[in-house]
């Protein structure tokens, strides 16, 4: 049978970890925006067409160890952690600082918008070529079902 493919031809995908992403942060490179950026553009320039990048970070899991699996005899001792649970439950979302990938779109830096994985000249978007994974601490087959509740929101 010849003729166009109707499925998009394989991709090899890197994986990053929270480590990778510390490292790069901790070594900036002045010609990246950001350590995602690098740790992309690195990543494609040893064969990768995409990367697995965990969607939190250290951040988060404080916030959600907090929020979530406080013994309940100590969440009802702090009434504002209780509060911000339950605001958190009726509004799920997360803080810029508790995401990896937090930047779409454009450069703000013209003399830095040379990443290689862009599609469109000027653009710096983290989320390009990536694919976010779920936190693998997630209680998501968790016994407690308010825990396993919580962990299905996120």
């Amino acid at each position: 049978m010849s003729g166009p493919s109707i499925f998009p031809m394989a991709t090899v995908a890197g994986h990053l970890s929270l480590d990778d992403i510390a490292g790069a942060a901790a070594d900036r490179d002045p010609s990246y925006e950001t350590p995602i950026l690098r740790l992309l553009s690195t990543s494609k320039a040893k064969g990768y067409d995409t990367v697995c990048i965990p969607l939190t970070n250290e951040k988060w899991q404080a916030r959600w160890k907090e929020m979530c699996l406080s013994p309940e005899d100590e969440a009802m001792k702090n009434v504002g952690v209780e509060r911000a649970s339950e605001a958190w439950r009726s509004n799920p979302g997360f803080l810029r600082e508790e995401v990896n990938v937090s930047r779409l779109g454009a450069c703000t830096e013209p003399s830095k918008c040379t990443f290689p994985l862009m599609s469109v000249v000027g653009t710096t978007d983290e989320a390009e070529n990536t694919i976010v994974m779920l936190s693998d601490w997630l209680e998501l087959d968790s016994q407690d079902e308010w825990v396993r509740c919580d962990a299905e929101t996120v």
